[in-house]
């Protein structure tokens, strides 16, 4: 089977409604008493280890192995050895499913389901539409425009998760969404009823892998279907188990946990490993292993990492992850295409972009999105002030 897509202080505990203590401080959380933010550490920090991973893997082996579409296009006449090893990056993805579990089981405690759900639209909005504009100008720049780039563009500004996108990762804002949307429609400002709903995509999604394992590489126009997707059957065990992370004193919690990890690694070894073992696919399961644990203990490696790392820079970091995500794949295969061909050694070509695509992600983070999330916040509530949280990043944050 194979699933391919190119794609401070500790925080204090809260009692909210329905009588489980849930990790206050996943991203952010306000103080009444202190003007400035107070993030955790080690989730800004393993945010961006995220998107690293994945922008890894993309150029050191999707990139050479498996170009497609607008890639292949881009990388014409240029060829480089792939890596196997980097695949392990695509596990970056589930990680930011975990992550997402976790921010969404704080904020859509006490909340109704028309707030929750408008905040999520004023993080996710901004950034994924600066980032789709930004990606088709680099396209038209670098002579990669084609016949259906509008039409892509319009699909991926519109959040519609049927067909093809301006980029690749784009696909990962359709799971993002439907995930929201069970949220609010069924569990939106109650935590047991939040406990409810991911106990329920751990079970479905255990049971779909179950069936998949059964079928063998039969599973394979199942797991890659879109309706599947949708219904977050391969993705939900990693959003159950980020709930179960965040959500102390549940019952069941462990069990919670275990069954989420125990099938999000049933879902790494079809998506890295394709139904084989490889040195991938069994990095990949160390990394998810690893960084599971990391999230767990996040409070905890607070005091130690914030000896260790500035504050300010974690942030920085972690509000850049969105924007570098969304820029890396397509237009990060442009401009190496276009360096490598005036010339450039690849690897000088590749060092470049990922430096291009850092400086882009930051200044997308630290300028053009506070900017388009205040526009839009004025346009909705126009009697209002500058957005709340307008210097803040878009995703997968708490707010």
């Amino acid at each position: 089977m194979q699933l391919v897509r190119n794609i401070g202080p500790p925080g204090r505990l809260g009692a909210p409604r329905g009588g489980y203590a849930i990790l206050s401080t996943i991203a952010v959380s306000h103080d009444m008493a202190s003007p400035k933010p107070r993030t955790i550490l080690a989730i800004d920090l393993t945010r961006f280890a995220c998107a690293a991973l994945v922008m890894g893997y993309h150029y050191s082996a999707a990139f050479w192995s498996m170009p497609d579409g607008r890639v292949a296009s881009a990388l014409q006449g240029v060829a480089a050895a792939p890596v196997p090893l980097a695949r392990a990056g695509l596990v970056g993805v589930e990680l930011f499913f975990v992550i997402s579990g976790m921010v969404i089981a704080r904020s859509a405690v006490g909340a109704s389901w028309q707030h929750f759900l408008g905040r999520r639209v004023m993080r996710l909005v901004p950034a994924a539409w600066i980032c789709a504009t930004l990606t088709a100008l680099v396209l038209i720049a670098g002579g990669q425009a084609d016949s259906a780039l509008a039409a892509d563009w319009f699909r991926s500004v519109r959040f519609w998760p049927i067909g093809a996108q301006i980029d690749g990762s784009y696909w990962t804002l359709g799971v993002e969404c439907a995930f929201y949307l069970l949220i609010a429609l069924a569990a939106a400002g109650d935590a047991r009823r939040i406990a409810l709903v991911a106990w329920g995509l751990a079970a479905a999604s255990a049971a779909f892998w179950v069936a998949c394992l059964v079928l063998g590489p039969a599973a394979e126009p199942i797991i890659t279907n879109q309706a599947a997707i949708l219904l977050l059957l391969p993705h939900g065990c990693f959003f159950a188990a980020g709930i179960a992370l965040a959500m102390r004193g549940m019952p069941g919690r462990t069990a919670l946990l275990l069954l989420g990890g125990a099938t999000g690694m049933v879902e790494i070894a079809a998506h890295i490993g394709g139904g084989s073992v490889t040195a991938a696919m069994i990095a990949g399961e160390a990394l998810f292993a690893l960084e599971l644990v990391t999230l767990g203990c996040a409070h905890r490696l607070q005091p130690w990492l914030a000896r260790r790392i500035d504050p300010g820079l974690a942030r920085a970091i972690g509000l850049m992850t969105y924007p570098l995500y969304l820029l890396h794949q397509v237009a990060g295969a442009v401009l190496i295409g276009v360096l490598a061909r005036s010339g450039v050694p690849l690897g000088v070509a590749i060092g470049l972009t990922v430096a291009a695509m850092l400086a882009s992600a930051w200044m997308v983070a630290r300028h053009a999105e506070p900017a388009v999330r205040t526009a839009l916040q004025r346009l909705v509530t126009p009697h209002r002030g500058r957005a709340p949280d307008s210097l803040r990043s878009a995703f997968p944050r708490a707010d």
